[in-house]
Parts: structure tokens; sequence; C-alpha cells
């Protein structure tokens, strides 16, 4: 006698593919179990509410892929500033050297570990990057003139505004996938009510379950083994 229990825990809970193939098990199970319902099988209330979920889930997937394209922009636009920062060090150094000598103590405001620290700024260090340049560029601004504190500043003001943009996407992100999550489990769900209901309608008859479920789609393929060298790339 096979062990009770099994029977009450859903297969579906141990798929271990990835999303693509996931909605595609799931899609392929809804267009039969709506032909099977085309063909007089009695699970019209099932495929309704299965359709639903699996809406749900599909909307989810497309979320999320949407808004990764553009945090994927956003971060590129907060990489560009970043660069621009240090294009715009290497325009202000000379700027610099010539009212103030490369060991004196203005220059050392500008500057405190070297021009060099600047051309490795990243978003950990930019701030206060910022913080230090614009402060120098305005007490000094009257022998350097206003316009370096005014391009930093305005560059500053870009870069908050980019970076604020960069993380609200992947608030939006981190969102999406926890609704994918939560779709994904209603659709499991729905697909072990469904099961239970094809088995109970089709008792001692095994092969009808590859009338709704293609356990192909989700079953992990192990690879080949072989005694040839893999070449190396060249």
């Amino acid at each position: 006698m096979k062990n009770l229990e099994s029977y009450l825990v859903s297969p579906f809970d141990s798929i271990v593919v990835g999303r693509d193939k996931n909605l595609e098990f799931f899609v392929d199970h809804s267009s039969k179990l709506k032909q099977a319902v085309a063909n007089g099988a009695p699970f019209s209330k099932e495929e309704t509410e299965f359709a639903i979920a699996l809406t749900a889930l599909s909307k989810s997937k497309t979320d999320t892929s949407v808004i990764l394209a553009q945090q994927g922009s956003e971060t590129m636009n907060v990489d560009n500033i970043i660069q621009e920062f240090k294009d715009i060090m290497n325009w202000l150094e000379p700027k610099v050297l010539i009212v103030f000598p490369k060991k004196s103590v203005e220059y050392h405001e500008f500057f405190p570990n070297g021009k060099s620290a600047y051309g490795k700024t990243t978003k950990s260090t930019i701030d206060n990057h910022f913080a230090t340049i614009i402060t120098a560029c305005e007490k000094h601004s009257d022998k350097l003139g206003t316009e370096p504190a005014e391009v930093m500043i305005a560059l500053q003001s870009k870069y908050v505004a980019a970076r604020d943009s960069q993380l609200r996407k992947k608030g939006g992100t981190e969102g999406t996938r926890s609704a994918w999550d939560d779709n994904l489990d209603i659709v499991k769900d729905r697909a072990f009510h469904n099961l239970l209901r094809i088995a109970d309608t089709y008792r001692g008859q095994p092969d009808k379950i590859a009338m709704f479920f293609d356990q192909s789609i989700i079953t992990l393929r192990q690879h080949a083994k072989t005694d040839e060298p893999i070449p190396v790339p060249v």
C-alpha cells in the first residue's frame, strides 16, 4: 500500500525549474484543461478559476521584465553621471593649480586624498566627494570664479535625482518579484486542486494525466557524460 500522507502533498511545490518553464508548464495545463472541457470533461469551473490565476501570474512576470529593463536604464544613467563627475574633476584640477600650488593648503582642500581618489569614485563615495569639492569651490570662488561651484552643484542635483529614480525602480522590482511568488503559489494551489479532481474523475486511469499535464516541460534534463575534452576558448 502506498503512503497515504503522500497524497496530501502537492507535487507542484517541488518544481525546481525557472520562471519561463514554470509558466510554460502551467500555460500548457490551462490549454489542455480548456480542450478537455470543450470535449465534455466536467472541469469548467476549474478551467475558469485556473485561467484567472494564470493571467495574474503571467502579468507579474511581464511587469518584472519591464521594470528590470527600466532599472537597467536607470543604472546606466547613474554610471554616466559618475563618469561625468570624474571628467569634470580632470577639468577642474588645472584651474585649481593656476591659483593654488599643489602643495598648498588650499589645493589640499580640493584634493585631500589626491586627484586619483576622484578617479575611483563610486556610488558609495560620490556623496562625500561632492560635499568636499563643492565646499572648496564655494570657499575659493573669489579666485576660481563661480563656474566650478555652479557646475558641481548642478551635477550633484542631477545625480541625486538619477540615484533616487534608480532606487525607486529597484524597489518596484522587488515588489513585482514578490507578486510573482505570491501568484505562483496560487497557481500551484489551483493546479493541485485540479489534479485531485482529475484523479477523482478518472480513478484507475493514470494514463489520463498526460491529457492534462506535460511533465517533460519541468523535467530537468541531464547532460550526457562524455570523455571528450572541453575545447578551450581562444
